[in-house]
């Protein structure tokens, strides 16, 4: 997982490719303050997916138009993101990532949440047992 920041990350990339030829690479950006406007992040994906083979964003979801916005941009680039809202109102985000085309969603150890609006593992399993 390479931040999208990262002055180096071409580098570490082409490092990644040279030691292993099954390694895929993850380019991520975080967001702890909002989300960005829907062609905002579908330029970041864009660049995400240049310089790796995956793209992760995780963003603070403040509004309703931000769940949507994520989960939208999740579907334009269906299989080769991973999309995270952050925040109790992303959790919307890490129930649904994974229906609108998201490779996984981060769940935590019961009492073990590492990121805002992390969902632990047991509720997440009840939750997808009631709509999948």
């Amino acid at each position: 997982d390479i931040e999208l920041k990262e002055p180096r990350n071409k580098e570490l990339v082409r490092f990644g490719n040279e030691i292993e030829a099954d390694t895929n690479i993850i380019v991520s950006y975080h967001n702890f303050k909002r989300t960005p406007n829907y062609n905002k992040l579908l330029e970041i994906v864009n660049k995400e997916l240049q310089i790796g083979d995956i793209s992760k964003f995780a963003t603070m979801v403040n509004s309703k138009k931000d769940i949507l916005t994520v989960l939208s941009v999740i579907e334009e680039f269906k299989g080769k993101v991973i999309g995270i809202g952050m925040g109790e109102k992303g959790k919307l985000t890490r129930i649904l990532g994974t229906y609108f085309g998201s490779i996984l969603t981060f769940a935590s150890m019961e009492g073990k949440s590492s990121a805002p609006g992390q969902i632990d593992m047991k509720k997440l399993r009840e939750i997808y047992s009631l709509i999948f």
